[in-house]
């Protein structure tokens, strides 16, 4: 089994040993926490695409739902629980699970 220069990065960054045994045939990941991998590559696999996603998040820079509420004319009337307005129509009212996907919505957009 080969992993990558970039996998091999991965699994250090986020504090993953990993030890290869008779002809590198057999391996062992363990994490500095406990958690390990034996001799399971689908496990493996699916570690580093976690790993993958994780580095990636960490990259990306996220925009303030206040931001995003207010490039688009909305406001927090309260945090908790989650009400929204609009500046330009004081009609305008979202609250709860409704005002969390109104944020989702405007973030994706």
């Amino acid at each position: 089994m080969q992993l990558s220069e970039n996998e091999k990065r991965l699994l250090k960054k986020f504090n993953w040993d990993i030890e290869f045994f008779e002809s590198e045939t057999s391996f062992s990941v363990i994490h500095h926490e406990g958690s390990s991998i034996v001799n399971c590559k689908p496990a493996l696999d699916g570690l580093i695409q976690d790993l993958i996603i994780e580095e990636n998040e960490e990259n990306t820079s996220f925009e303030s739902t206040e931001s995003i509420l207010s490039r688009f004319g909305y406001y927090f009337i309260c945090e908790s629980p989650k009400e929204i307005g609009h500046l330009d129509d004081e009609s305008v009212f979202v609250s709860g699970s409704a005002a969390v996907s109104l944020v989702e919505y405007l973030r994706n957009k």
